[in-house]
């Protein structure tokens, strides 16, 4: 029988951070290291990272192509700022929500793994992945304290199950977007598929906005978590997983029911980015 996931622990966190290839999770004391060339994905060796590159190289050049954007975005924000005058307030830069979104899905990864196994209801229909993603939308929370921890400026706006033809219609997924993250989807289904065990692999999708010219630009990030026999055994079942999964968020935030009643009319709201 499985052990339950206790999803608000160091050591679940732990065990959902794996080197790509082999699987081996910092759980057991395995360092692990960024690819150099995206500095996203997670290696626990040379051998293993040579191994995956076939694997890796078309999201390894996204990522890039991906960071050098972000950057541009950042000199239109900046120059935005400067020409609003010196008393405006220092702008989130793409670069600074990325940062805090990935912090965010490294924090939450096994309580946002179980709202999507529930949200895909797993349970019931093993095969669901195929033709469901799980998208998270989030809030920025603004004027917060720069010593705060990043992973904790955001609050859950919408959890959802989003079919994959669904995103061909939704706006901040143009320019190909849609296109490009359902192929690198398969291509991560294959891929998990091929480890024995593997039953599934859910696509997680958790955006938030940032105010860059042109427009209000969607920044997601995007993580593939495949699924076993054991999960379901390990997993918390329950009809209310949204009301779970946003009131665990704010309790680990420190924002509790009563925290946020103190805290009622001193002027920290949270709004949508680029509303």
């Amino acid at each position: 029988m499985s052990e339950p996931l206790i999803v608000d622990s160091k050591s679940a966190r732990r065990q959902f951070i794996q080197c790509q290839q082999c699987r081996k999770s910092s759980e057991h004391n395995h360092k692990l290291f960024k690819c150099t060339g995206c500095d996203v994905t997670l290696y626990c060796s040379r051998e293993c990272q040579r191994k995956h590159w076939p694997s890796h190289k078309t999201r390894c050049r996204i990522n890039q192509e991906q960071k050098s954007l972000f950057k541009e975005y950042d000199k239109r924000i900046l120059e935005k700022a400067t020409s609003s005058g010196a008393d405006s307030p220092a702008p989130l830069l793409t670069t600074q929500l990325t940062d805090e979104l990935r912090a965010f899905a490294s924090k939450f990864r096994p309580l946002v793994f179980q709202a999507a196994f529930n949200a895909l209801d797993i349970a019931n229909h093993c095969f669901a992945w195929q033709q469901l993603a799980f998208y998270v939308i989030l809030e920025r929370i603004p004027h917060v304290d720069p010593a705060s921890r990043p992973w904790s400026r955001f609050r859950v706006l919408e959890a959802i199950a989003l079919p994959y033809m669904a995103m061909r219609m939704m706006k901040q997924w143009d320019n190909g977007m849609a296109e490009t993250v359902i192929e690198q989807t398969l291509a991560q289904q294959r891929e998990h598929l091929s480890v024995e065990g593997t039953i599934g692999t859910i696509t997680i999708m958790i955006g938030a906005r940032c105010d860059a010219e042109p427009k209000g630009v969607a920044i997601h990030d995007t993580l593939w978590m495949a699924f076993g026999e054991h999960s379901q055994g390990a997993m918390v079942i329950e009809d209310k997983w949204r009301d779970t999964f946003v009131d665990t968020v704010e309790r680990m935030c420190g924002r509790s029911p009563e925290a946020q009643a103190s805290t009622a009319g001193a002027g920290v709201e949270a709004v949508r980015i680029g509303a």
